[in-house]
């Protein structure tokens, strides 16, 4: 863009309008020309979609030859009315909701606008159309589902997503395929790759009015059809036409430890990156199930990690106020696991760590039974509570030799609940016995009562 070099504290405020007096494509980017001399520089795509007499508008400080800058382009023609376009970046994307007249929409805010604009109206139509179909220039109505994209069943596992979608790589790249259907193919694996977005497009594929999420809350560049709101404020979008999230290559280690698993699927989140992963047995070649959360805390292995992570956020409402939580989820198209050579051997070791602490389990879980139920009966607190049945709900071990922890709730007869704690520690789990150790055991214990 042919522009002089100002202060940024002067050229925030400058909004230049020009009409474009001749539209011409240089390789990889098209040049407006104006009226009057001058001109700016565009991406093809944008290019493309602007006409000689098309007035644009747009701050001067942007580099509107990027995809994440804001310009404005308004159709003088009297024949092209709600056609007007609009390039922004955009920050969370809202849930569904139905406006006046009962239609559903999504909002998206414009968090740095120069020009006025403060938010994005997307019916959920739109939504749909672009993210929940294979052929976005094809009616709703001769629309073939994401599911026949990947050539698979609508109750494949995520395993067999990934397997299915790995295959139809290989066969688009053999047969020389274009851009446009790789593109198609990572974007219906990512969706269905998702629970969340994969229950919303099985929803519309029942019902074509249901409401049609944004994918991963938005955050990114969009460019929409529409038109202008009477006080300014708002874009009314009729389509959209390009979109592309705020994303970041990453490349860590994570312990196995930290993982959640699950029968299928196994989520990492880690609190001090803000980032959460999804992997399933075919990326990350390990067998687990859901028994694992019971010892993963044993787990010493760490696995790599490197992918593709784009923006998120969800609303949560915390100390009575809505408060927006931002992290970063992986592409599950492009993430990729790494695990030690001796994984199965660290996983064999920590599995035979576990069941030998079991075996001594059940003499301890009786004797710090024994004794809280001997405190509780004795103290003041048990007239108010009521009597109460202890359940041994789960129990933690570090390392060998280090304190048992068993937790134990209980359930009195006011229908109330409280926790009980109890520390079980000079257990020596190095010994082949299959009694604890003769040492003195010490027995703590910490209740926690329901609040009225």
């Amino acid at each position: 863009m042919e522009t002089g070099t100002q202060p940024a504290s002067a050229v925030a405020k400058v909004i230049l309008s020009r009409v474009v007096s001749e539209v011409k494509r240089e390789d990889e980017k098209t040049v407006c020309h104006f009226n009057g001399g001058g001109g700016i520089l565009l991406s093809n795509f944008l290019g493309a979609l602007i006409r000689p007499g098309d007035e644009i508008n747009f701050p001067l400080a942007n580099d509107s030859s990027g995809t994440g800058t804001e310009i404005y382009i308004h159709k003088t023609s009297l024949f092209r009315r709600n056609c007007d376009l609009y390039q922004a970046p955009i920050s969370y994307a809202a849930q569904p909701k139905a406006d006046k007249r009962e239609r559903l929409y999504v909002r998206a805010g414009v968090p740095t606008s120069r020009l006025g604009i403060s938010s994005i109206h997307l019916p959920c139509e739109a939504v749909r159309d672009y993210f929940y179909v294979p052929t976005r220039r094809q009616p709703w109505e001769r629309q073939t589902s994401l599911y026949d994209a990947l050539r698979i069943t609508p109750s494949a596992s995520l395993a067999e997503l990934r397997v299915a979608f790995r295959l139809r790589q290989l066969e688009l790249r053999a047969a020389g395929a274009s851009n446009r259907d790789g593109a198609t193919l990572e974007r219906a694996f990512n969706v269905l790759a998702q629970p969340e977005l994969r229950a919303c497009c099985d929803s519309l594929l029942k019902d074509p009015s249901a409401p049609a999420l944004f994918p991963y809350g938005g955050f990114g560049s969009i460019l929409v059809v529409g038109d202008r709101s009477r006080d300014g404020q708002t874009f009314f979008t009729t389509q959209i036409l390009s979109f592309q999230p705020e994303h970041r290559e990453r490349r860590f280690r994570a312990p196995l430890r930290n993982f959640d698993f699950y029968d299928g699927r196994a989520i990492y989140r880690d609190v001090r990156r803000k980032l959460e992963v999804t992997l399933d047995q075919s990326v990350m070649p390990i067998t687990w199930d859901a028994t694992w959360n019971q010892w993963r805390h044993l787990l010493g292995a760490k696995v790599e990690l490197q992918g593709t992570f784009v923006q998120t956020g969800k609303y949560r409402h915390r100390n009575g106020q809505w408060n927006l939580v931002e992290w970063e989820t992986a592409l599950p198209s492009r993430i990729h696991v790494k695990v030690p050579a001796n994984i199965a051997e660290q996983i064999e070791a920590a599995r035979r760590s576990y069941h030998r602490f079991g075996e001594f389990w059940m003499p301890c879980a009786r004797s710090a039974l024994a004794s809280s139920v001997s405190l509780w009966k004795e103290s003041k607190c048990a007239a108010s509570v009521g009597t109460s049945v202890f359940l041994a709900t789960s129990m933690s071990l570090k390392s060998r030799g280090s304190p048992i922890t068993t937790r134990f709730t209980t359930a009195s007869s006011a229908g109330g609940r409280g926790a009980s704690t109890f520390s079980v520690r000079s257990i020596s789990l190095t010994s082949r016995q299959r009694s604890p150790s003769r040492h003195r055991n010490w027995v703590t214990r910490r209740t926690c009562f329901p609040s009225r």
